[in-house]
């Protein structure tokens, strides 16, 4: 396979290729020490292509596998559904046609059965659950204080998202839904317990708090007829099960549960032999025989970068996709604050990038829920950890109705830092290419991490296509050559880092919690990341940094009261040990 690299047509004779690096040099030497080679791109891209060809004898051994369609032949109309709630996902949502995991959820649930929904991320499990037990509800006669249905999820953004989806359902009927989660005035939410409520969407801890402190919570609860537990893994990695318990003790014992998941790990297993009565397991085919299965509408593409080009690289790939809205996923928030703070830059001086958006578990609830519904509304860029990896719908700008917005997802996601499981690249991918539509997932690797892709492909079945570096970000900047892009782009970054110091220490933090997580990686994949392979001057440099890697803490505000503590310590124990020397001394003259 050829290598495409942009203007090597127009590359220097020999005789010439003196001149032309002095020039080149002349021109970014007083912004930045690099200039990026050519060579470094072409071994990558040799990496990529071998790497290509490989996974695609692997994915061929999954061209028999039954692809599962997106939308069944079952229609809205022929579910005899209640007339608003028809209305409402027809008109409004613009849903004519059940998902395959809603087909097969409808029934089981609508016979009032214990249910386990299994299904892949991005298939609807949402309205799975929700099409049945509302089409319940609206044929019931119930007052304000007939609480009928509490939908538990792990955060604040998946919660509030689903109650969204359950206020337009209920707009229009004698049905109140309530949130019930962080962000929210806790009073506000004791005034509507007190009122009553028919539907409430919760997260853990407030549910917990509600439980503990608000009298009027358990009273409501003696009511419940439907229980669901959405996203059920990620609510045990919260130590959930002894909240849940605590609620059991307070709900009737006929209450229908639910628990969703896109995944059963043998603790998700035991969790629903112990609570569920005779489950209904209801799983798609594609599940049955892949243990993680992603939208075959999801377009997978791989980008091998050097540490010290990829975060040009990645502001390259934003400008290509400058009018979709992207979601971006890094391992910790001070990655996250960095990328915010130079991104902004990037937007103000050079105006090829989207409007950004930060989220991390850092930031504040009410702000936290102020983010995700500017994003929503503005689209653009999000740069975020793994709490907006499961379950959220965050919106496509091809999605013209603002109801129908509320079950899309994302056009484009860039896994910028590799994820820590095969799990967390399946729950993060998933946030593109939802319900039917297109979406594109960029995973980015580093050369030593390259193995990674081959263990995707393996347990998805799915192939990833390649991406070379130097055709993303073409003619960005009027710039026809993508290596000197990113060169330009480098330079930019490393003159903002050097000449602002909040912004340096915000780079400095940010490399550094790059390097602490590095080794958290789960057992599975931990071989792909040898931490001894990491070169990690040039990983400093995709923060921006030209300082050795070794000096680098010390020029924090934080390592330097370390340092001012050390130093303290040092002179106050050498004054003791001077103090000590006189006494013996004093006691040897007398």
């Amino acid at each position: 396979m050829e290598l495409v690299i942009k203007g090597k047509d127009d590359r220097p004779k020999p005789n010439e290729k003196k001149q032309t690096a002095k020039a080149a040099q002349r021109l970014w030497q007083t912004k930045s020490t690099i200039v990026f080679k050519r060579e470094d791109f072409i071994a990558t891209d040799q990496l990529g292509i071998q790497k290509q060809d490989q996974i695609a004898q692997i994915a061929k051994k999954f061209v028999n596998t039954e692809q599962q369609e997106v939308l069944t032949q079952t229609t809205i109309a022929e579910l005899n559904l209640n007339q608003h709630l028809a209305f409402k996902l027809e008109k409004h949502l613009n849903f004519h046609h059940l998902t395959p995991i809603q087909h097969l959820s409808f029934k089981p649930i609508s016979l009032n059965q214990d249910v386990f929904i299994k299904s892949a991320t991005g298939s609807g499990k949402t309205l799975a659950f929700l099409i049945p037990i509302m089409n319940q509800i609206l044929q019931q006669k119930i007052s304000r204080t007939d609480l009928r249905l509490l939908i538990i999820s792990p955060t604040r953004e998946l919660s509030a998202q689903t109650e969204q989806l359950v206020h337009l359902i209920c707009n229009s009927t004698q049905l109140v839904a309530l949130s019930l989660s962080g962000g929210i005035s806790k009073d506000s939410e004791k005034a509507s317990l007190r009122k009553g409520v028919n539907i409430i969407c919760a997260t853990p801890g407030r549910m917990l708090d509600h439980i503990k402190t608000t009298q009027s919570f358990p009273p409501l609860l003696e009511k419940l007829q439907y229980l669901v537990l959405d996203e059920c893994d990620s609510l045990l990695a919260q130590n959930f099960t002894a909240t849940f318990a605590q609620l059991t003790e307070l709900i009737p014992k006929s209450v229908q549960k639910v628990f969703v998941s896109a995944t059963i790990s043998t603790q998700v297993q035991a969790f629903a032999q112990k609570f569920l009565r005779s489950p209904t397991l209801v799983q798609t085919k594609d599940l049955v025989l892949n243990a993680f299965r992603l939208p075959v509408n999801l377009r997978q593409r791989f980008v091998v970068s050097n540490p010290k080009t990829r975060l040009a690289v990645l502001i390259g790939l934003l400008a290509m996709h400058k009018q979709k809205r992207c979601l971006i996923f890094v391992e910790s928030k001070a990655v996250c604050n960095f990328l915010n703070d130079i991104l902004q830059r990037i937007l103000k001086n050079f105006d090829i990038i989207g409007q950004i958006h930060v989220l991390h578990g850092g930031i504040q609830a009410e702000f936290r829920t102020k983010v995700h519904q500017e994003f929503l509304e503005q689209g653009g860029i999000l740069i975020t950890t793994d709490v907006a990896a499961r379950g959220l719908n965050l919106g496509s700008v091809d999605c013209k109705n603002k109801d129908e917005d509320l079950l899309s997802g994302v056009d484009v996601v860039v896994q910028y830092e590799a994820p820590s499981s095969i799990e967390q690249y399946v729950h993060r991918a998933g946030r593109a290419g939802r319900i039917g539509q297109a979406g594109e997932n960029y995973l980015f690797v580093l050369p030593n991490e390259i193995q990674l892709i081959t263990m995707i492909v393996e347990q998805t079945g799915q192939n990833i296509e390649y991406l070379a570096s130097d055709a993303i970000g073409m003619n960005v900047l009027d710039v026809k050559n993508p290596i000197r892009l990113f060169e330009k782009l480098q330079a930019f970054v490393e003159e903002q880092v050097k000449e602002d110091q909040d912004l340096k220490e915000m780079a400095i933090n940010a490399y550094q919690g790059y390097i602490s997580g590095y080794r958290a990686k789960d057992q599975v994949v931990k071989s792909c990341f040898d931490f001894s392979l990491l070169h990690l001057g040039h990983v400093a440099k995709s923060y921006g940094l030209n300082d050795a890697p070794s000096k680098l803490n010390s020029m924090t505000k934080r390592g330097r009261q370390q340092a001012d503590v050390t130093r303290e310590w040092k002179n106050s124990s050498e004054k003791t040990k001077s103090l000590e020397r006189n006494k013996k001394e004093f006691k040897r003259g007398k």
